[in-house]
């Protein structure tokens, strides 16, 4: 890489410009104005419940009424069953990482089972016989 400073190339974005927030360009390209926030595709359902639970958080719960708290307790209660019926997306490395233990544990549990019936297969077999006749 060249320390040539015509080939070096630095951003810094624009100063107090947030994420998810898109600047609206007048007629002639500028940006005019102040910033607009994106607008959420969140149903008014939704949004009422986001709004009492900031009220939650900076009031107390004390500051709902019945009906808010009804609704509020009602959507989360939806959003929780929904969560539990759709399957969750397991990442690839995950998913080799559990197939890994998996077949590791399956083969220790082999071993351990073969040894056990190699050495101590004597051992089993005194032992149930002895519970066999004493609970005669």
């Amino acid at each position: 890489m060249s320390d040539n400073v015509e080939e070096f190339f630095e951003h810094f974005g624009i100063r107090g410009m947030h994420w998810g927030v898109v600047r609206d360009r007048g007629k002639n390209g500028r940006v005019e104005g102040p910033s607009k926030p994106v607008q959420s595709h969140a149903s008014d359902d939704a949004k009422a419940a986001s709004k009492a639970g900031e009220k939650i958080k900076s009031k107390g719960i004390e500051s709902l009424s019945n009906t808010e708290l009804s609704s509020y307790v009602a959507r989360l209660n939806l959003e929780q069953q929904y969560s539990r019926l759709t399957p969750q997306q397991v990442s690839p490395g995950k998913k080799f990482a559990s197939d890994v233990m998996n077949n590791a544990s399956k083969q220790v549990a082999t071993e351990v089972v073969k040894s056990g019936i190699k050495g101590g297969g004597k051992l089993l077999f005194n032992a149930i016989k002895s519970a066999l006749t004493k609970s005669k």
